[in-house]
């Protein structure tokens, strides 16, 4: 190799070793981020699925539509925290995790109806409904979630 042509070759090679060890570091980063993420969610799912549950054989038992007076899901959740980087997530996690946030921001939209409102009725069962749709999807949440979080499900 002529001599003249060295610097230019160790300028080359030096931006390769530099861009691949960028790009190792940044999905190495990614990487974490969405680990510690899944375990927060993780946690809040966690924390969740006693109460829903609960809602969930309590209107079994009930047999008629009730309004539940405590909240489902808080406005400063970990949802409306982080909602931006859920689509980080595989496609399949991410929509899970879509789907049962909407189930219980539904359920908590319908629940702040006022008694006496003529359509009460239909809250309550919207209420109903979007609590039981979210105890329904926990259990392939929670696998999804332990999985991308690294624990054996």
């Amino acid at each position: 190799m002529p001599p003249e042509l060295l610097p230019l070759m160790g300028t080359i090679l030096g931006g390769l070793i530099g861009f691949l060890s960028a790009r190792f570091l940044w999905r190495t980063q990614t990487k974490h981020q969405r680990r510690i993420l899944a375990i927060a969610f993780l946690l809040e799912v966690r924390r969740l699925k006693p109460m829903l549950q609960g809602y969930s054989n309590a209107f079994a038992s009930l047999g008629k539509k009730t309004l539940i007076s405590t909240p489902v899901y808080d406005h400063d959740g970990l949802y409306y925290a982080t909602q931006k980087e859920i689509c980080s997530f595989p496609s399949d996690l991410a929509e899970s995790l879509y789907a049962f946030y909407m189930s219980l921001m539904e359920a908590e939209r319908s629940r702040q109806v006022k008694e006496g409102d003529i359509l009460l009725e239909f809250h309550a069962a919207s209420v109903q409904a979007a609590i039981l749709k979210a105890n329904e999807s926990l259990g392939n949440l929670e696998r999804l979630l332990a999985k991308e979080a690294g624990e054996a499900a």
